[in-house]
């Protein structure tokens, strides 16, 4: 089966990042530090699991942002074709964890999928 980007924004709404802003603000070579800089913003725990397979510990590990270019009505980038490469490789590039992704993401893969509904 085919894994594919459906356009849910669920991505983009939650930021869970291992990085605080100081951190990023320390390294100036850090990946998209410019872009991150400029639109993240420290946003404090989600009222839910974006993913319901996250482990409770997962939740609680990460430092959580929102992005200024999400446009929560579309569910989309406001500025899709300057985004980043973190954006750009974001969920399909392999490195995310089952868990972390988004329940009806695309990039889901089924069987983890069918332990969901």
């Amino acid at each position: 089966m085919e894994r594919k980007c459906i356009k849910c924004g669920d991505c983009c709404e939650f930021l869970a990042a291992g990085f605080t802003p100081d951190e990023i603000k320390d390294d100036p070579d850090f990946h998209d530090r410019d872009f991150i800089l400029k639109h993240w913003i420290p946003a404090g725990r989600p009222e839910k699991k974006p993913n319901p397979l996250m482990s409770d510990r997962a939740f609680e590990g990460f430092i959580w942002y929102r992005c200024d270019l999400f446009d929560p009505e579309t569910r989309l980038c406001k500025d899709y074709e300057n985004r980043p490469n973190m954006c750009r490789d974001c969920p399909g590039s392999g490195f995310m964890p089952k868990d972390i992704i988004s329940a009806r993401c695309g990039f889901m893969p089924g069987e983890a999928k069918e332990m969901i509904v």
